[in-house]
């Protein structure tokens, strides 16, 4: 899969690279011209073109995964929990009724699943360069 990881210069986004220690707040799965993404309010279909304006820090990696599994997601609530139990090591992350935005793409990548949280930096660690 190809995936994107990103950052901003808002709070949240700060905020979320401080609490993981990590260079990137947000990760995405890309699909030619679109980006699945879990963004408040929920899972979302994001125009690349709409993604790269609101990110304009970002890096494109590989992952193994099925893409299948995140659009399958697209509708489901965006897990706003999420982003004050990164806190939390132990937080059950992988039920399918919600998603933040590192959940989602490590659902699809099937790793992870005896850890209470993933974050984008722990799939950045895993994933390789484009």
């Amino acid at each position: 899969m190809r995936i994107i990881f990103s950052r901003s210069p808002n709070v949240g986004s700060w905020l979320i690279r401080l609490l993981t220690f990590s260079k990137w707040s947000h990760v995405a799965l890309v699909d030619g011209a679109l980006v699945y993404e879990a963004r408040y309010p929920k899972v979302q279909v994001t125009p690349l073109a709409e993604f790269l304006k609101r990110n304009r820090d970002f890096e494109y990696r590989t992952i193994e995964g099925d893409p299948r599994l995140i659009r399958a997601e697209v509708g489901k609530p965006y897990d706003l929990l999420a982003v004050v139990a990164v806190l939390n090591p132990w937080r059950e992350w992988n039920t399918d009724d919600k998603w933040f935005c590192s959940e989602l793409v490590a659902h699809a990548t099937g790793t992870f699943s005896d850890v209470g949280r993933v974050t984008p930096q722990m799939l950045y660690l895993i994933s390789r360069p484009v």
